[in-house]
């Protein structure tokens, strides 16, 4: 059955329930046009049962499952690695594929150079590597502002973290980046860190460190001093730009920086039957 959907992501501070665990609740209004009409509404939390002994949960300071939530931005479900995750397609309808997650302004993530110690992205996903400067997930107002921005462009994935420095009595524009290849045609667990201790990027490939192409850093004189992003993109930046197709599944944000066996942990306790 055909069904027409409208997911709202509030701007809700993430909640504390069950000792550590941290989550971002959202609502959604579904509506389906082909029956009769109906509404309830959808908690985007962790599931109630084994919250505290599932590690995955522990000390996250934002989770997505994406089970049972999609909106009006050409999104889709599809099996992900446990249930249902999200497909942005521009078949689908005739926007822009993206989705909003909302406010993430309680995590490091919005302003990197000043994180305490740094943070952890984990989730799943599958893509065509070979797209052309599409903008996978994103955490900044513009390219040279203060976030994160993670894009592939012709099986060539890019993470990078910005933010502002002085130089002797002024402010400066930093970017540090880091290049892989991308080889994988299936679901794939994906881990980004930022350590702001030592100013270090990683990128980790089903809870193993990619091999890096390149990578480095980047200054601009003129600090751009744009606002701190407050929200979290997947599939477009934050103009809603450079977008294309992208399944995602299980994204959990994590102040602070994971061990590899803590990721490994995580990947092999939330794979499914992948």
């Amino acid at each position: 059955m055909d069904m027409v959907s409208h997911c709202v992501f509030s701007d809700d501070k993430p909640t504390k329930s069950g000792g550590k665990l941290g989550i971002t609740i959202k609502s959604c209004l579904c509506i389906d046009i082909f029956s009769y009409f109906k509404l309830f509404i959808v908690w985007d939390s962790a599931e109630s049962v084994s919250q505290e002994s599932d590690p995955y949960y522990t000390n996250t300071k934002y989770y997505w499952s994406f089970d049972g939530q999609h909106d009006q931005h050409r999104q889709q479900y599809v099996w992900g690695v446990l249930e249902q995750g999200i497909k942005l397609s521009s078949y689908i309808n005739t926007s822009v594929p993206w989705l909003d997650l909302g406010s993430v302004d309680s995590s490091c993530i919005p302003k990197p150079f000043e994180c305490e110690h740094g943070f952890t992205i984990l989730f799943w996903i599958r893509i065509d590597g070979t797209q052309t400067n599409t903008v996978l997930l994103n955490a900044a107002e513009q390219r040279e502002a203060r976030g994160f921005h993670l894009k592939i462009n012709e099986g060539q994935l890019r993470f990078s973290a910005t933010g502002f420095e002085w130089d002797d009595l002024f402010p400066r524009t930093v970017q540090r980046f880091l290049d892989t290849k991308w080889n994988f045609k299936t679901w794939t667990h994906l881990g980004l860190q930022w350590n702001s201790e030592v100013k270090e990027l990683k990128i980790f490939f089903n809870c193993s460190e990619a091999d890096y192409v390149s990578g480095g850093v980047s200054f601009d004189r003129t600090a751009h001093v744009f606002a701190p992003p407050q929200r979290l993109i997947v599939g477009a930046d934050n103009e809603l730009t450079n977008s294309g197709e992208v399944e995602i599944d299980e994204l959990g944000i994590w102040d602070g920086i994971l061990t590899r066996e803590e990721i490994c942990h995580v990947f092999h306790a939330r794979r499914g039957k992948i």
